[in-house]
């Protein structure tokens, strides 16, 4: 009975300390090098686009949207046109398409901005609404802007 008292006794002291160095590591860490807060996105506008070659499944369109990410952040931001997600009006979520062509840069520098495009498919009743873009492991997040209507 003494020896399983000992044994828990020592369980709690390590789980303790463990504890004690798992909130100082927490409280050490360079969280303004890991927030979105220094990254803006907006969607300018968006267009219906029209892929002769490769037309969008039946009951679909492709939708082109012209954004702009501002990176605040003292880190250059890894770019991908996988990193976003379009939202429509009925709260169903697409990713993008390579049937619609994307100037989407690999990265935008610390300080900078940089204006592009990335293509969508969607169903044709419904309109895009949302567009997220998930911040890759550098920062951490994600990152929204309402599409203009």
């Amino acid at each position: 009975m003494i020896l399983a008292v000992i044994v828990v006794v020592i369980l709690a002291a390590a789980l303790i300390a463990g504890a004690v160095v798992m909130s100082n590591a927490v409280r050490d860490m360079p969280w303004k090098d890991w927030t979105t807060a220094d990254i803006d996105m907006s969607v300018d506008s968006y267009t219906y686009y029209d892929n002769p070659s490769s037309p969008p499944f039946d009951g679909f369109v492709y939708v082109q949207l012209t954004l702009t990410v501002n990176n605040d952040g003292a880190q250059d931001l890894a770019m991908d046109p996988d990193m976003f997600l379009l939202f429509t009006s009925d709260d169903q979520y697409f990713g993008y398409t390579t049937s619609v062509p994307e100037s989407v840069p690999s990265s935008i520098s610390s300080g900078s901005s940089a204006s592009f495009y990335v293509g969508f498919m969607i169903p044709e009743n419904l309109l895009p609404s949302l567009l997220e873009m998930d911040v890759p492991g550098e920062f951490f997040g994600s990152v929204t802007a309402v599409v203009p209507s």
